[in-house]
């Protein structure tokens, strides 16, 4: 199965109280889940979870600490059993809230049941068509099925959903690659980099083009993406390897000079690549680079 991707920052955000002596008790509630939310940011978790349980004693009827309460033990805790109880619980008292229904899918998925992460993240979608997270993640799980073209679709209504968020772009253009049609995916790289700006889509995109030998393009958006995470050993290897690919063909001493710096910081930084094969690719090409071609 795949991991959770998208609770990186989770949204967790302060509510104001109600006005009205009826409403003492989701006041109070709202205080403890408030001292809950500040006591996650500060990296609290245990402290957090045991500020939104009193939310959640205080006003039985108050949906989200149990949003967040799950969402927490999804996340921090590696929970999705609990969590599975808080977001169903939230489920029953947000009325037509998409949230829970989305981390409810992701908890499921975390489970390693599928079907009912489908229907969760479904449900979200159904309840908010412009849930971007929601279409992503469907994709995501989508294509771990096997189901190609529900992928292609959801991805794509994901980039429609909001088109400044980079991973659909990757996803659905990785998805053309594999499937051989390198056109289709240059031209949704190229959108995804020229809406987000970001080096995943450059170092993609890079990638692609040489897919169809365009190696200085190439070179070009290899480049972008070492400019944006210059401590990238990734993007810096795909750079230095397309310099030295060309350079077999323009024997550019430039192009050699360049392949062999972006490729000697690889290799000093090559014990955190995690890939053994990465860095004997990276020996090899620098012992091909050692001596200049006739």
């Amino acid at each position: 199965m795949k991991p959770i991707q998208r609770l990186g920052v989770l949204g967790l955000a302060l509510l104001i109280g109600v006005m009205g002596c009826s409403n003492r008790d989701r006041n109070m509630a709202i205080t403890a889940m408030n001292h809950g939310i500040e006591q996650y940011q500060r990296g609290n978790a245990s402290s957090a979870i045991a500020r939104l349980e009193e939310a959640t004693r205080i006003d039985p009827g108050f949906g989200e600490p149990h949003l967040y309460l799950g969402m927490i033990r999804l996340k921090e805790f590696d929970s999705p059993e609990q969590a599975i109880f808080n977001l169903q619980q939230a489920i029953e008292r947000m009325g037509r809230d998409a949230r829970p229904h989305y981390y409810l899918g992701e908890a499921y998925w975390a489970m390693g049941q599928t079907q009912q992460a489908e229907s969760a993240l479904r449900q979200a979608i159904e309840l908010d068509d412009k849930y971007q997270e929601a279409w992503y993640r469907l994709g995501s799980l989508l294509e771990e099925q096997g189901d190609i073209m529900g992928a292609v679709d959801a991805y794509t209504r994901a980039i429609y959903a909001d088109p400044r968020q980079p991973l659909a772009y990757t996803a659905l253009g990785d998805i053309y690659l594999r499937y051989n049609h390198p056109p289709e995916a240059i031209a949704v790289f190229l959108n995804g980099f020229q809406n987000c700006g970001d080096a995943s889509n450059a170092n993609a995109l890079g990638g692609a083009y040489l897919v169809v030998g365009e190696v200085q393009s190439a070179i070009e958006y290899f480049e972008r993406a070492v400019e944006l995470e210059p401590r990238s050993t990734v993007f810096r290897f795909n750079l230095g390897a397309a310099y030295a690919q060309s350079y077999r063909s323009t024997h550019d001493e430039r192009e050699r000079g360049l392949a062999i710096r972006n490729l000697e910081v690889v290799n000093a930084r090559c014990g955190r690549l995690g890939s053994q094969a990465r860095c004997n690719s990276v020996r090899v090409l620098l012992e091909e680079l050692a001596q200049p071609r006739p």
